[in-house]
């Protein structure tokens, strides 16, 4: 069916994970080979934070350098004890707890808009396989 609440749909995924960390990826973004190493590390690492990443537009497997819609910055990795919940039944955002620390991920998450290329499963980034 239609979603009509994204915030609530996000929150019902958050209430279902069994791990402290957490990254949403929309349907029209991919993560390649780098994203999932820099995740893995930041994971490692578990000093926890929100993670804001740029989103790179791509057209005909170009990456778009300057766009009205730059910079194209979101929070999308997480440690849960880090936020409260998402809110706002469209374009939801995270609600982050008090003096929380937000830094910014080194690789971009490409957003190809026209002509989709090859992309692993998620599984298989984060478990260094590309089968």
């Amino acid at each position: 069916g239609r979603i009509n609440n994204f915030a609530a749909v996000r929150n019902q995924g958050l209430a279902l994970a069994r791990h402290d960390w957490c990254m949403h990826v929309d349907a029209d973004e991919e993560l390649d080979v780098s994203m999932a190493t820099e995740i893995r590390r930041i994971v490692a690492n578990n000093s926890p934070a929100v993670y804001r990443v740029f989103r790179r537009f791509i057209v005909d497997s170009e990456p778009v350098m300057h766009c009205a819609g730059y910079p194209a910055y979101q929070l999308r990795l997480f440690h849960r004890s880090c936020i409260d919940s998402y809110v706002k039944p469209i374009h939801e955002r995270l609600a982050l707890r008090p003096g929380v620390d937000i830094r910014t991920m080194e690789t971009e998450l490409p957003v190809p808009l026209l002509q989709r290329s090859k992309a692993c499963s998620l599984n298989q980034l984060l478990n260094g396989s590309q089968d």
